[in-house]
Parts: C-alpha cells; sequence; structure tokens
C-alpha cells in the first residue's frame, strides 16, 4: 500500500492567513480537518522493524542500478559555487546516503544563494520561506533513484499548526513516484515546535523505509541542531523527544554554511560519503581546503585552522 493508506489531509487555519492544503497520500479522506497532518489511524505504522515486507523492499532497492556502474567513481566534490549545483550534490548526497541504508537524513543548504539575507531580517519567516521554498521543492525533485521508478509530482503543505505563534513556517514535501515505496518526504524548516507534535512523529513513523529528510532545521524560528542532541529546547518543550529525532536524523548527508572568522569568509562543507571540509580563498581568489575531518568541525577548530593559515600566508 501507499504508505499505509495515504490520507487526503487538510489544514485550514489561521496560523498561514487561512490557507487550505491537502497532501495526496491514498485514497481515504480522513474525517477531521480542523488540525494539520490528521492521519487516519490505519495510516500510522510502527518504528522501524525487520518485516517481510521491509526486507523486500530493500532488497528491490539494492537491485536498483548504481549510477557509477559502468563508469568512471565521481570526483569528490567541491563546495558549489551556483544554487543549482549546491542542490544537485545534495540530492546525490541524499540518495547515495539512502542507498547505504541511511533511511533518516539531515540536509543544510545555504540558503543565501538564493534569498538576500536583508529579506530574511527585515521580511520574517514568512518572507524566507517564499524566497526559499522553491529551492526546497528543486531539492525534493532532484531525489531520484538512479534507475528508480518516475516522479510524479511533488506536493507540497504547511506543516505547523501553530503557526505563526510559533514563528515556525514548517513545510512538508512529498515526493511522489510511480513506485510508492519509492516515495519519499522532505520537511523544510521544521523547527522544535513543528517536529514535536505527535502528527509529525505519526507520520514519520508511518514512512517506514522511504527517505525522510530533515532540510534546514537549523534556521526555523525555533531552531535546533543535530549535535546540541536536544539541549536546545525551550522551558516546556519533551528534550527528551528532540534527542530522539537527533538521535534519528543524526546523519548529515549535505551540509553548506558560510561562517565569518576574525573578518575571512570560510565554507564548512560535507556531502557524503566525503568528510567535513572547511574551505577559504586564497590572496589569489582560489578556494582552498584548509581542513578535513570525518566528524562535524566546530567553530573552535575552524578559528584554530583560519588563524594558522593566515599565519602561514603572512
Amino acid at each position: 500500500s501507499r504508505h499505509g493508506q495515504r490520507v487526503l489531509g487538510r489544514r485550514a487555519t489561521c496560523a498561514l492567513s487561512a490557507v487550505a492544503v491537502a497532501v495526496y497520500v491514498g485514497s481515504t479522506l480522513c474525517p477531521s480537518f480542523c488540525a494539520a497532518w490528521l492521519w487516519c489511524p490505519a495510516s500510522v505504522s510502527p518504528q522501524l522493524s525487520e518485516t517481510p515486507q521491509r526486507r523486500a523492499r530493500l532488497a528491490r532497492l539494492a537491485r536498483l542500478p548504481c549510477a557509477a556502474e559502468g563508469k568512471v567513481p565521481a570526483e569528490r566534490p567541491t563546495p558549489p559555487n551556483s544554487a543549482n549545483m549546491m542542490i544537485q550534490q545534495a540530492a546525490e548526497a541524499a540518495v547515495s546516503a539512502y542507498r547505504a541504508g541511511i533511511l533518516r537524513q539531515s540536509v543544510r543548504l545555504r540558503w543565501e544563494l538564493v534569498c538576500d539575507p536583508v529579506k530574511k531580517t527585515e521580511g520574517g519567516m514568512e518572507v524566507f520561506l517564499s524566497e526559499t521554498l522553491a529551492m526546497a521543492k528543486s531539492f525534493t525533485e532532484a531525489l531520484q533513484l538512479p534507475g528508480g521508478a518516475p516522479m510524479r509530482e511533488v506536493r507540497v503543505t504547511a506543516a505547523d499548526e501553530v503557526g505563526v505563534v510559533s514563528g515556525d513556517v514548517g513545510m512538508l514535501l512529498y515526493r511522489i513516484s510511480e513506485e510508492a515505496w519509492q516515495d519519499a518526504a522532505v520537511l523544510y524548516l521544521a523547527g522544535r515546535t513543528t517536529v514535536l507534535q505527535n502528527s509529525v512523529a505519526q507520520f514519520i513513523s508511518g514512512m517506514k523505509e522511504r527517505l525522510v529528510v530533515l532540510l534546514n532545521s537549523e534556521d526555523a524560528a525555533s531552531a535546533w541542531r543535530i549535535e546540541a542532541m536536544g539541549r536546545d529546547c525551550s522551558p516546556g518543550q519533551d528534550g527528551r523527544a528532540l534527542l530522539a529525532y537527533c538521535d534519528e536524523f543524526k546523519e548529515e548527508s549535505y551540509y553548506l554554511r558560510l561562517f565569518v572568522i576574525k573578518g575571512r569568509p570560510a565554507l564548512l562543507f560535507r556531502a557524503y560519503p566525503h568528510p567535513w571540509e572547511v574551505w577559504v580563498e586564497n590572496l589569489q581568489g582560489d578556494a582552498v581546503r584548509l581542513m578535513e575531518s570525518d566528524q562535524k568541525i566546530f567553530a573552535g577548530d575552524m578559528e584554530k585552522a583560519v588563524l594558522a593559515y593566515e599565519e602561514v600566508q603572512g
């Protein structure tokens, strides 16, 4: 079945200007329309477990042709210089990780490539969402398995029933494939308030062995980071539940973020299965890889690497 029984869910709340949105997830109409993401009980599945159906689907996934079969292995990627290149790199990294059995992932795109930071500062999260949603949709569309079934469409719905009360504008982008087991879901700008809703946890559980990506959650209004391991909860929020998300989505298959360290721009970059890297520009304007690590590189180590580089360069 397509995600248990796919449910036609609707949301019509004042949180997002009373916009009614619908997600097609089957042929059953959920009886209630008073909140976002109301999934019928039949659509809620237990946590991932070894079942004959799951083993069969994973076996089908393993039989899909690899993009690299019969070809020279792809070169190690370098930080992209355009939004299109970034989106393609990110999708390839996510698909590669999924092919390796990583069903839950986090991705961080450098949104400044498509949106002026001033617009986010002055216009708030709703303007930020309108400026960057096309980027998230392009990423979702690009999650094509090599040799897999064609995509039918990507459907988009608001994910946060609290909406502007929390400031979160999280969105669900659901990629529908010709083969139901190859569907994928992307939760964009899903902050703490969004992911701690029971409906979201039920939806992710119901995705079973399908790919689910948390996209740019650290840029949400109620931002949170994987490495914080639930410690960035607000008072009254369930830190244990957020910790569970951090553990489940701990694989950051793609990450691109610009930092400014001692006045020098530096990029933190990672594309699965390659290491984490720090890049800067030299005096000639060429990109230089300063350091790499199998583990995520944090600001303190980045600063040390930049200062050491500047000392060598004089």
